[in-house]
C-alpha cells in the first residue's frame, strides 16, 4: 500500500493544484475508490481474524468433547472388564472349591482295587483342572491390574492431544 500511496502522491503533484481540472477530478475519484478498497481490505482482514479465532475455539471445544467421550468410554470399558474379571474369578473359585469336595479315599476299598489306574487318572485330571483354574485366575488378575494401567495410559495420551491442540490455538496468532 505504501508504494500505491507514493505513486498517488506523485500523480497529484504532476496534476497541479487546479481542482477544477478534469484529470484532477477523475484522479480524485480513483483515489477515493482506492481508499474504499483499502478500508474493505482492512475489514476483510479483521473478519478473517475473527473467523480464525472462531475456528480455533471450535477445534479446542471439539478436542475437549472428544477427550471427555474417550475418557468416559475408557472408564466404562474398564468397569466392564473389572466386573467380568470378578465374575470369572468367583466362578473359577467356586469350581475349584467343588473339586476339593471330591473325596477319593473310598476308592481305595477292596471293591475298587481293580481300577487303580482309572482312579489315579481321575485324581490327576482333577489336580490338572485345579492348576489350570489357578492359572486362569492369575491371568484374570493380571488383566484386572493392566486394565487400570491402560486407563491411565490412554488418559495420558488424551492429555498430550489436548496440549498439542492448546499449542496450536495459542501459538498461531490470527492475521490482522
Amino acid at each position: 500500500w505504501q508504494q500505491i500511496d507514493q505513486h498517488i502522491n506523485n500523480l497529484k503533484a504532476n496534476l497541479g493544484k487546479n481542482k477544477k481540472n478534469m484529470l484532477y477530478q477523475q484522479f480524485g475519484e480513483k483515489e477515493k475508490a482506492i481508499d474504499d478498497i483499502k478500508k474493505k481490505n482492512a475489514d476483510i482482514n479483521e473478519n478473517v481474524s475473527k473467523i480464525e479465532v472462531a475456528i480455533y475455539a471450535s477445534i479446542y471445544n471439539i478436542s475437549d468433547e472428544m477427550e471427555r467421550e474417550i475418557e468416559k468410554s475408557i472408564e466404562s470399558l474398564n468397569t466392564q472388564v473389572i466386573e467380568k474379571v470378578k465374575t470369572n474369578v468367583t466362578n473359577l473359585n467356586e469350581i475349584k472349591g467343588k473339586l476339593k469336595q471330591y473325596d477319593f479315599h473310598d476308592f481305595g476299598k477292596e471293591e475298587n482295587i481293580k481300577y487303580p489306574d482309572e482312579i489315579n487318572k481321575i485324581k490327576n485330571e482333577i489336580k490338572t483342572v485345579g492348576q489350570q483354574i489357578d492359572q486362569h485366575i492369575n491371568k484374570l488378575e493380571e488383566i484386572k491390574k493392566n486394565s487400570g494401567s491402560y486407563n491411565d495410559e490412554i488418559k495420558g495420551k488424551t492429555d498430550k492431544f489436548e496440549n498439542v491442540t492448546d499449542k496450536t490455538i495459542y501459538n498461531k496468532d490470527p492475521k490482522e
